[in-house]
């Protein structure tokens, strides 16, 4: 009972100090952060979706006029 606590309390020890060794070798080498800088987008997000919108309505529309629908869609076509 008492070897085998010492020898865990030993081998936790003998983990700290080679993951410390270790880490104090890794960790000058890993690369420097760059603090980023964020910025508000020039156009907000209701106004991106409103276009995103207008122009998958034209595409449909367009697509629509050609009469070129999917096939896989064909069969739910009213």
């Amino acid at each position: 009972g008492q070897i085998h606590s010492l020898l865990l309390k030993v081998t936790q020890e003998l983990y700290r100090y080679l993951n410390g060794i270790a880490a104090g070798e890794i960790e000058p080498s890993l690369p420097l952060l760059k603090e980023r800088v964020l910025e508000p987008h020039s156009v907000s997000v209701d106004d991106d979706l409103r276009e995103g919108a207008k122009q998958v309505e034209k595409q449909m529309r367009k697509e629509k006029k050609k009469g070129s629908i999917d096939s896989e869609l064909q069969q739910y076509v009213i």
